[in-house]
């Protein structure tokens, strides 16, 4: 039988599996022979990489491939054979590379069309990634489960601490009964027999369970920890991508750099290293492209010609913590000011870096979308994204963001991250009788406060934490509920601290404190203002609140970072916001209070036209997904009204596509913000453009 009669179509994954090793060794061979770096056993390794990936490929018949790879090993024989200097063909081994990569990935996305091969001559199985993923957050939910059993524990051991106080109480009451009579004796005989069968029962009971809980526990905490390990990766899985693509664009804009990657074996959740991915490629391009200096600059600065650009990962105290740092000019907060003042934002002239950390308020400005102080536009930056993604998804993902520049000697961006967003650690706490989770990562205190002890200043409400005043919020209304009812004696505190930034909210009650199973918000109720969801014991969904997004949504926030310059206009401007979504709608709501607005809600399209009959607007926000009438509807109807036709229609939506904004506009939109982009300074813009 001829290889052409044999089934080669099992061997096809793991043949792309060890391809994909294969060439992570050689673009690591060939940046260390394009710095000059190569011996002869490296050479040699090189070599056999190639020539071996070169004769897989043909058995297999993948004869695409093994042509490419066949040209990529004539050019290392002209190097080993001393015919070609390794600076004269090391640009062709980069395109031969990116050859074979585009070529594996496209027999990768071929394979994945075809379903699940039952076995591989590995002896391993494949198995769909979510269904692994479930079977994971199953064996998490069933721990919990089972710690909420061993809570049970506690009422049980109250049972029998009930019998034992029943019998010493029945063994006194027999010491009063004078029982001269024999039935009367009888009757208290065989009452004290069945008693105490029920204690013996209950006791023979509790030791059955305290012998299969002792076992379970066991069992549980290696359940718990091979689910966790089940989601991990290592960081090289993106770390290894990474020296390829930064060569390529430091030759696209002209310049050089020594990349050094370390702690690429640390090991972190897999959704955590899907979602980091692209935020990490946003800093290294920044670094380079905005940080690192042409060589002629650098030169003249003193400088190596090479700049360097490290990625660093270390683990510590259950939290990973990712670095990049470059030696290049650093952040120039002049004019990131200036440039600030120019789209309407005033800070604070005297806003400093404290030990070279970047301050919260040039932290927010730098990451509104659409802000750069890049002169020109490169191929690889300069267009004023990036960095507002990496802050949103760092967030998202329960992490923080910090930002440390040094005048002519660098910038570090720090990212620190969980090990997982499986289990997180919070404290519940009820909000107009709904529960709702705040991550203990981010809870400096809880307090109970005096009503006296709370301070009015203007409008603000003030509490005093070691001697510092602290704003005080409603945790009510900052979720979009009725305001919280101020008990006379005391009222519950949770204070919140982020950024170096302390904040309190008075909430109905603190419930409890546990460790509760991250699941992903649905698209209706996809919102800043929450990280995800959890389901507790009796079936009901719990809210994550987005400690960072809760901040911005208090006027606090508003009034200490951002100042948006308006223009002046007689009486307040009156926005219908329109949103099913209740975070959303609260959270555009704050927004448009803070901005010195006066905002009405409607929760669908025909709820909007109600409104519409009863008040005069000066403009609509409304999204595009909605129940009974939705947001391009509604926009039709407005348009063909004659009453409401030239009320200017602002849509914020999640429908991103060309197509999908053509629709709107189509409609009779006069503005289509995207959410993906949205910021507080953009909406507010848009609204004085249009209303004026």
């Amino acid at each position: 039988m001829g290889i052409e009669d044999f089934d080669v179509s099992q061997f096809i994954e793991p043949f792309i599996e060890t391809a994909k090793e294969r060439l992570l060794k050689l673009e690591e061979g060939f940046l260390k022979l394009e710095k000059d770096e190569a011996d002869k056993s490296l050479l040699g390794e090189l070599l056999r990489e190639a020539h071996t990936l070169k004769g897989e490929a043909r058995m297999l018949g993948l004869n695409e491939i093994s042509n490419t790879a066949h040209h990529l090993e004539d050019f290392l024989v002209e190097i080993r054979d001393k015919r070609k200097e390794p600076a004269s063909v090391v640009d062709d081994l980069f395109e031969k590379l990116e050859e074979l990569k585009q070529l594996i990935n496209k027999i990768g996305k071929e394979e994945k069309g075809k379903g699940i091969e039952e076995t591989s001559p590995r002896e391993t199985i494949r198995i769909k990634v979510g269904l692994l993923e479930k079977v994971a957050n199953l064996s998490l939910e069933t721990v919990l489960n089972f710690k909420q059993i061993e809570k049970n524990n506690f009422y049980l051991r109250r049972l029998l601490k009930n019998s034992s106080e029943i019998k010493e109480e029945w063994e006194d009451i027999k010491r009063t009964i004078k029982a001269t009579e024999i039935e009367v004796s009888e009757k208290i005989s065989y009452f004290q027999q069945i008693l105490y069968e029920l204690f013996d029962y209950l006791r023979e009971i509790w030791n059955k369970y305290e012998i299969i809980l002792a076992t379970q526990a066991l069992i549980s905490e290696e359940l718990l920890m091979q689910s966790l390990s089940s989601r991990m990766l290592p960081l090289s899985t993106i770390f290894d991508l990474y020296p390829g693509k930064m060569r390529n664009m430091a030759k696209e804009i002209g310049k050089k750099i020594n990349f050094e990657v370390k702690g690429g074996e640390i090991e972190l959740d897999k959704a955590i290293i899907e979602e980091i991915n692209d935020p990490l490629i946003h800093i290294l391009r920044n670094a380079l492209d905005h940080g690192i200096e042409d060589p002629l600059v650098r030169q003249r600065k003193g400088k190596p010609e090479e700049g360097t650009i490290s990625l660093r990962a270390t683990q510590r105290e259950g939290k990973v913590i990712i670095e990049v740092e470059d030696d290049g000019e650093g952040l120039n907060l002049d004019k990131i000011k200036k440039e600030a003042l120019k789209k309407g934002i005033i800070l604070d002239e005297d806003i400093k870096e404290i030990a070279g950390e970047v301050p919260p308020a040039i932290l927010e400005t730098i990451s509104h979308s659409g802000f750069s102080t890049k002169g020109s536009i490169t191929s690889i930056s300069g267009r004023g994204v990036g960095l507002d993604a990496v802050k949103n998804t760092v967030e998202n993902l329960n992490g923080t963001l910090r930002i440390f520049s040094y005048p002519d000697k660098g910038t570090k961006f720090v990212l620190e991250l969980p090990l997982t967003i499986a289990l997180l650690p919070a404290i519940l706490v009820k909000a107009s009788n709904q529960i709702f989770a705040l991550p203990t990562q981010w809870i400096e205190a809880v307090l109970e406060v005096k009503t006296d002890d709370i301070k009015q200043l203007k409008n603000q409400k003030l509490i005093e934490i070691n001697n510092q005043p602290v704003s005080l919020f409603d945790l009510n209304q900052a979720v979009g509920f009725s305001p919280l009812k101020i008990s006379e004696a005391k009222s519950q505190v949770v204070v919140i601290k982020h950024n170096h930034q302390l904040c309190a909210f008075a909430v109905e009650e603190i419930i409890d404190q546990r460790e509760i199973i991250v699941k992903p918000l649905s698209k209706y109720l996809d919102t800043r203002l929450a990280i995800g969801a959890s389901i507790l014991e009796n079936g009901g969904i719990v809210l994550i609140l987005n400690t960072s997004e809760l901040l911005k949504s208090t006027p606090a926030y508003t009034t200490s970072f951002l100042e948006t310059k308006m223009p002046a206009r007689k009486g307040k401007i009156k926005v219908l916001a329109v949103d099913d979504a209740l975070i959303t709608r609260t959270l555009l709501k704050n927004i448009l209070l803070s901005a010195g607005y006066e905002v009405t809600t409607a929760i669908n399209g025909l709820d909007a036209l109600q409104k519409l009959a009863q008040s005069k607007f000066d403009i609509i926000v409304t999204d595009v997904e909605m129940p009974r009438m939705d947001g391009l509807q509604l926009t039709a109807q407005v348009k063909k009204h004659e009453q409401f036709k030239n009320i200017p229609v602002i849509i914020v939506s999640s429908h991103e596509t060309e197509e999908e904004k053509m629709r709107g506009l189509e409609a009779g939109a006069d503005a289509y913000l995207p959410k993906s982009t949205f910021s507080q300074q953009m909406l507010i813009e848009t609204i004085e453009r249009l209303v004026e």
